[in-house]
């Protein structure tokens, strides 16, 4: 009997097929997988385990986003389904996490496996590591860009041209920004032309021969500064040619017109300078650091009586008054701290012995930012400082006549302005203000009452006590004073002073009102004294109370009626002994 031949079952050769393709799969030299229609991982081989780090039953059923970088997993989602789709993938770039947590970006190529009724069964995926291709894909990409911006970003021009037909002909290659400002051209006007082209003039300036020549040798050489024209452009130009191992020739260059107009400007401002120099009204000097005179004017000769050859290489110090020579000193030293001019006065002593006045102002020299000397103009103001002390003795009569004046009409308060004068300048000294401001509170304690000259001498001198009618009268005082001395061109704010010495730090006096530090210092340092000498001397409506009586009211209303720290001054003055009125 004949025995029957046997129908094969397809699907036992198609599972013999996928068991023969898993085998292979498992070695291959690279890794391999195969996904789920979810995503999910049904097989990897051991290339695939070796590269992320992990063991085959780790990574079975586990979805194969949990294994790819934040960033890829977006791209995952938005791919796999286009594979399921297309059926096959090609270089799909995602980066992986090993279990280390360390990187790898990876190419996927792979298909899609169907079943006999062509739905999608599974995907066969292979991954090529390309971790290190990409890395110095990325360097490359870097260097490239850092090499684009600095090559943009030099404040040279710079010019790469490719040599044609044995270096007949340069041909611009490239042209960074510095160059297009340079040459007033852009960029896209001059690649792929001849430099003969753009630059018409460049053989008869010299360069052309520079090319030639460097392409040829290979030596770089420099162009040294001339002057280029064409019917285009002017101007100054210094220029560096290199080879590059490329064949190319780069020029480098600047534009120093401007250099070169500012050395001619400069010469002709030396001209200038040194006719200025010899012929100024002023003495001009210069000096080091150590004070050694490396320069001095004709006026400097004529004014002091010392020749250039006396001087020049001697310390300018020594010719100096001994009371100003420290201070000179410390006025070049401030220099060197604060880096600014200077003003001062100072007495020079000149070749016959007498003294002149100057006032000098001074700046350092520097030199690569550092300083080395110092240039000074100093001044002679000997009659300046005539006019200034007949003017002082001018307005000194002028201070003692108003304020006679006011105490001839008031026998009771003689000598008050006085003695309030100096108590408010042994407190204003007390609290360390500059001299400028001590002497403006002396000016204006000396007339502080010049005001009274409007009120009738029976109020002033009423042994009773005051009506609100003549109340009202003597606190217009003030502001008769500030009326009769805001005329007089005062270099300090002594009417402002004057107005404001009744004034109170709680706002209670007058005329104004005003509070706090809208009060100037000076008149609340005047108004302390003249409370506390009011009170110490005797008036016709009562005896005098005495110091102890005085400085009790003014710490009694310290911080109300009186400025704390002026009060604290005051009293601390008397009771540590360090002033008494004189009389």
């Amino acid at each position: 009997m004949m025995a029957l031949k046997r129908t094969p079952d397809p699907d036992q050769a198609r599972s013999a097929r996928e068991r023969q393709f898993s085998r292979l799969a498992i070695d291959l030299p690279v890794g391999y997988q195969s996904l789920d229609c979810d995503g999910r991982i049904i097989e990897v081989n051991q290339k695939w385990c070796a590269t992320l780090g992990y063991s085959r039953d780790e990574v079975l059923d586990r979805w194969f986003g949990d294994f790819l970088a934040p960033e890829s997993v977006t791209r995952f989602r938005e791919q796999f389904p286009q594979l399921k789709e297309r059926g096959d993938v090609h270089n799909a770039e995602l980066e992986l996490v090993r279990k280390d947590g360390s990187r790898l970006t990876v190419l996927f190529d792979g298909s899609v496996e169907c079943d006999n009724r062509g739905r999608f069964k599974r995907t066969h995926c292979v991954l090529h590591d390309i971790t290190d291709h990409t890395r110095l894909q990325t360097l490359i990409e870097h260097s490239e860009k850092r090499y684009r911006e600095l090559f943009d970003s030099m404040s040279s021009g710079v010019a790469v041209y490719e040599a044609r037909v044995d270096a007949e002909d340069f041909v611009f290659a490239d042209f960074n920004r510095a160059a297009e400002r340079i040459d007033d051209i852009d960029r896209k006007e001059v690649i792929g032309k001849s430099v003969l082209e753009v630059f018409p003039s460049i053989k008869k300036f010299g360069l052309f021969d520079v090319f030639q020549r460097v392409w040829q040798t290979g030596n770089p050489e420099h162009h040294p500064v001339c002057h280029y024209r064409d019917d285009r452009i002017a101007g100054w130009r210094n220029n560096y040619v290199y080879k590059l191992p490329s064949g190319e020739i780069v020029a480098v260059y600047d534009d120093i017109t401007e250099r070169k107009r500012s050395e001619e400007a400069v010469r002709q401002s030396e001209g200038r300078y040194r006719d200025l120099f010899d012929n100024a009204n002023d003495i001009i000097y210069t000096h080091d650091l150590e004070g050694t005179v490396t320069s001095f004017n004709k006026t400097a000769e004529k004014l002091t009586g010392y020749s250039r050859t006396e001087l020049i290489g001697k310390n300018i110090f020594a010719i100096l008054a001994p009371m100003h020579q420290q201070l000179a000193r410390s006025m070049v030293l401030e220099k060197l701290t604060t880096m600014t001019p200077t003003v001062y006065e100072i007495e020079v002593v000149c070749k016959d012995g007498h003294k002149m006045p100057v006032e000098v102002s001074s700046r350092l020299i520097l030199r690569d930012d550092k300083p080395v000397g110092v240039q000074g103009i100093a001044r002679d103001i000997t009659a300046r400082k005539q006019a200034e002390q007949q003017l002082r003795k001018s307005l000194e009569g002028t201070i003692q006549a108003l304020g006679q004046t006011t105490e001839t009409r008031d026998p009771y308060t003689a000598g008050h302005q006085r003695r309030v004068t100096e108590l408010a300048c042994a407190i204003a000294e007390k609290m360390g203000l500059p001299k400028d401001r001590v002497e403006a509170i002396r000016i204006a304690g000396q007339m502080h009452d010049i005001g009274k000259m409007a009120v009738p001498a029976e109020i002033l001198a009423k042994p009773g006590t005051l009506t609100d009618t003549e109340y009202a009268l003597l606190q217009a005082h003030p502001q008769v004073a500030y009326d009769v001395l805001k005329t007089i061109d005062f270099p300090w704010p002594v009417a402002q002073i004057v107005l404001q010495h009744h004034e109170r730090w709680d706002g209670a006096g007058y005329p104004n009102g005003l509070t706090g530090e809208a009060i100037l210092l000076e008149a609340r340092i005047l108004g302390v004294a003249d409370v506390v000498e009011a009170m110490a001397s005797h008036r016709p409506y009562r005896p005098a109370l005495g110091i102890e009586k005085a400085l009790e009211e003014i710490t009694a209303h310290k911080g109300s009626r009186y400025d704390p720290d002026v009060v604290d001054v005051c009293v601390r003055l008397f009771r540590a002994g360090e002033f008494r009125f004189s009389d």
